[in-house]
C-alpha cells in the first residue's frame, strides 16, 4: 500500500480552539446570592448567559489574501467583519444542550467549501469561541470550447488550361449549419456533367475540431477540383486523387517534412503544408493510409499523424492531418513548461496485432514503446502520449508523483503492455518503489491499476508498463505510522483590574496572545534526516514533499492569535489575574520510503481556555466612617479582604 493512514492530517486539520472564560464566582463580603451585604444599593450581580460564537478568517489557498466570502450557518448570527474575518454569535437558547453548526464558505472566483462545528454546553457567566478559519482554492473553471465550423472555399478549374470553372455543384452529407457553414463530417462535392466537362464526384472530410469559445470558431476551407472536358480523350478509371492540408493542435497550418501513402509506390512530398497524390486503385484494396510526419522538439525522432480513407465511389478525397502538438517549421515546438508529445503509428493486421515494433523518443527524454505481437484495439488511429506536468507539479493528495501522461485514444489496449521510459533522476534511492495509477471518472480520484499495469526499475530507467491508454501516474509507495499524545499547562496571567465602584462591571474584555496552528517540533531535525537517509538532490526534495503533503497544515513556527472573551466583575472586586490552560496535541509520525524511515513530530494547539474564578479576585469592602464622602465611603476608608 502507498501508506496505511492518513487520518492524522484530519486530525490536525479539524482542531477548534476554544476560549472558555468562567464566571466570577466570589466569597467575603457576597453571598450565594451575590449581595454586597455592606451595600443594600448594591443588589443582585447578574450572571451573563453563556454566550457562543465561531470566528475565523478566510484566505486565498495560494497567496493567503484575506478573502471577502459570503458565510451562512445553520444556526446563529453571521456577521462579516471584513478583511476575510466573519463571526458567528449563538444565543443559549440556539444552542441548547448542544448542537452542531454547518457553516458554508462561497466567495466569487473560488471553490466553495464546508464546515462542521459541535458546540457544547456551557455554564453562564462563560464565553466560548470556536476559531475556524479556511483557505479556498481558486475556482479555475476548465476552458469551454466550442465546434470548429468550416466555410467552403470551392474553385473548380479546367484541367487542361488551368482556368476557373463557373458549375452548379451540390454538397451531399452529415451537417450544414444554418449560417451556410459546415460542420466536422463526411461530404461529397458533386459536380454533374455537362456539354463541356465530365462528371465530377470529390470525397471530403471535415475533421472534429474545437477552439476556446470566443475566439474564432470559422476555418475557411479551400478545396481546389480540377473538371477533365470532355473533348479530351477518357482516362482510365484505375486512380484516385487525395488531396488536403495539415494543421497542428492549435488548428494553424503546419508545414510537415514528409507526407506519404503508405503501402503504396507513390512519391512522397516533402515540407508541404498542402498534398495531392494520384494514387493507383489495385484490386481487393478498399483504403488507404495518409501519413504526415514532423521532428520532435529533441530532433531525435518523429512524431506522426495519419488519416485513413476509406474508398467508394467518389473519385478524389479531401482530407486533414493534425497533428497533437504545437507545430513550428516542420518541428514539434515546446514552451518552456509545456507539456511534450508523442506519438506511435504502427502497422497492425487485421488480427489486431503489431506487426513491427516502432518506438519514439519524445522532447522530454521518455521513450515510447509498442513491440511486434502486441494486441491491440488501436484500429487505424495514432497513439499520442502528452506529458502531464499539471499533475506532477499540482498534487496535492500527498502523494509523490515522478511522472504523469495522458494517453489517446483513451480505451485503447495492449497485450502485453505498452513500454513508457524515462531515465531515473533520483540516483537509484527508490528503486521499484513506484505503483501505477489511473484517474477515475470522476477526474479527481487515483486507484492502482487492475488491468496488469506496473511500474518497473532497472539499469537507470524506469518503465511504466501500460495496459489501456487514460490519465495515468507513477506514483510513490511508502508507508506512514503514528502515534498521538496530549498535554494540557497552565500559566498565570496578570490584569489588575479594580471595580471601585458599586455596580458590577460587565462585559469586561480579556485578550489574551496566545499560540495557534500546527508546527514541526523541529523542522531542522527533519531536514538533517533526510539528508543522512538520502543522498540525491531530487530524492531529498521528493522526500521532504511527501513529509509536507502528510501534514499541509504544518509550519516551522507557531501562528500568533489573539483570543477574546468577556467576563463580569461585581461591585468593590479586583481581578488579580487569569488562568491560561493551553492543550497541546502532539503527533509522532514515521514515514519508511524503500526501506529508509524519518520519524518528525507536529505539535497543535487543540484548545485555549482562560478561566477567572474566585481565587483570581480579591473582594474590596466598606464600613461607614465619621466622615462623608462619595461611593458610599463615608470617609472610613477602604478595607481591602473583608
Amino acid at each position: 500500500m502507498r501508506k496505511n493512514v492518513i487520518m492524522g492530517n484530519l486530525a490536525i486539520k479539524s482542531v477548534a480552539f476554544t476560549l472558555l472564560l468562567s464566571s466570577v464566582s466570589l466569597t467575603g463580603c457576597y453571598k450565594d446570592q451575590r449581595l454586597d451585604v455592606n451595600d443594600p444599593n448594591t443588589g443582585t450581580v447578574v450572571v451573563p448567559a453563556a454566550a457562543y460564537s465561531i470566528s475565523g478568517t478566510v484566505t486565498d489557498f495560494e497567496t493567503g489574501a484575506p478573502v471577502e466570502c459570503t458565510v451562512t450557518a445553520t444556526k446563529g448570527t453571521v456577521k462579516n467583519l471584513g478583511n476575510g474575518a466573519y463571526n458567528v454569535s449563538l444565543t443559549k437558547e440556539e444552542v441548547g444542550e448542544g448542537v452542531q453548526v454547518d457553516l458554508t464558505f462561497a466567495a466569487q472566483g473560488y471553490i466553495g467549501t464546508t464546515r462542521s462545528v459541535l458546540v457544547q454546553k456551557i455554564s453562564d457567566g462563560s464565553t466560548i469561541v470556536y476559531p475556524v478559519s479556511v483557505s479556498l482554492k481558486e475556482d479555475k473553471a476548465p476552458v469551454e470550447y466550442v465546434d470548429v465550423e468550416y466555410k467552403l472555399d470551392l474553385v473548380f478549374l479546367d484541367k487542361e488550361t488551368g482556368k476557373n470553372v463557373n458549375v452548379n455543384y451540390t454538397i451531399e452529407g452529415d451537417n450544414t449549419l444554418t449560417n451556410g457553414n459546415y460542420s466536422a463530417g463526411d461530404y461529397f462535392i458533386i459536380s454533374p456533367e455537362t456539354d463541356q466537362y465530365k462528371r465530377k464526384v470529390i470525397a471530403l472530410s471535415l475533421p472534429e475540431a474545437k477552439v476556446e469559445k470566443d475566439e474564432n470558431n470559422v476555418i475557411t476551407r479551400k478545396v481546389v477540383i480540377e473538371l477533365e472536358p470532355v473533348t479530351v480523350a477518357p482516362t482510365p478509371d484505375e486512380y484516385v486523387t487525395i488531396t488536403g492540408e495539415i494543421r497542428d493542435k492549435e488548428n494553424n497550418l503546419a508545414k510537415a517534412q514528409v507526407v506519404k501513402v503508405n503501402g503504396t509506390n507513390v512519391e512522397p512530398k516533402y515540407d508541404v503544408y498542402y498534398f495531392s497524390f494520384n494514387v493507383k486503385k489495385e484490386e481487393g484494396v478498399s483504403k488507404y493510409v495518409v501519413e504526415a510526419q514532423v521532428l520532435n522538439a529533441t530532433g531525435k525522432d518523429k512524431i506522426t499523424t495519419t488519416k485513413v480513407v476509406n474508398l467508394s465511389d467518389a473519385e478524389s478525397y479531401n482530407i486533414t492531418l493534425n497533428f497533437p502538438c504545437v507545430v513550428k517549421d516542420g518541428q514539434e515546438y515546446v514552451e518552456e513548461g509545456g507539456d511534450a508529445t508523442g506519438s506511435v503509428n504502427p502497422e497492425i493486421n487485421e488480427e489486431g496485432v503489431v506487426t513491427e515494433t516502432v518506438n519514439n523518443i519524445m522532447s522530454d527524454g521518455t521513450t515510447v514503446v509498442l513491440n511486434e505481437g502486441t494486441v491491440t484495439n488501436l484500429g487505424d488511429q495514432t497513439l499520442v502520449l502528452v506529458r502531464n506536468t499539471a499533475e506532477e507539479e499540482s498534487s496535492t493528495d500527498a502523494t509523490a508523483v515522478i511522472r504523469s501522461y495522458i494517453g489517446t485514444p483513451s480505451g485503447t489496449t495492449f497485450n502485453p503492455a505498452l513500454e513508457v521510459k524515462f531515465a531515473d533522476n533520483y540516483g537509484g534511492e527508490f528503486g521499484d518503489n513506484f505503483e501505477l495509477q489511473y484517474l477515475g471518472a470522476d477526474g479527481k480520484t487515483w486507484t492502482t491499476d487492475a488491468e496488469g499495469g506496473s511500474v518497473s526499475f532497472a539499469n537507470g530507467v524506469y518503465t511504466m508498463n501500460i495496459a489501456h491508454f487514460s490519465t495515468f501516474r507513477a506514483a510513490m509507495k511508502y508507508n506512514t505510522e503514528y502515534s498521538t499524545t496530549t498535554l494540557s499547562t497552565t500559566e498565570v496571567v496578570e490584569i489588575n483590574r479594580m471595580n471601585n465602584d458599586e455596580y458590577p462591571l460587565n462585559n469586561f474584555e480579556l485578550r489574551y496572545n496566545g499560540k495557534a496552528g500546527s508546527k514541526y517540533a523541529d523542522y531542522n531535525k527533519i531536514v538533517e534526516d533526510v539528508n543522512a537517509n538520502f543522498s540525491n538532490e531530487n530524492a531529498r526534495a521528493l522526500v521532504l514533499n511527501t513529509i509536507k503533503g502528510i501534514c499541509p497544515d504544518a509550519k516551522e513556527e507557531f501562528e500568533t492569535k489573539e483570543y477574546v472573551g468577556y467576563t463580569n466583575i461585581p461591585g468593590w472586586t479586583l481581578l488579580n489575574n487569569a488562568d491560561v490552560t493551553t492543550t497541546t496535541e502532539t503527533v509522532t509520525y514515521t514515514v519508511t520510503v524503500n526501506g529508509k524511515s524519518i520519524s518528525f513530530t507536529v505539535e497543535t494547539i487543540k484548545s485555549i481556555e482562560i478561566s477567572a474564578t474566585e481565587k483570581n479576585m480579591t473582594h474590596i469592602g466598606h464600613s461607614h466612617g465619621h466622615g462623608h464622602g462619595d461611593l458610599n465611603n463615608s470617609g472610613g476608608g477602604i478595607i481591602i479582604g473583608e
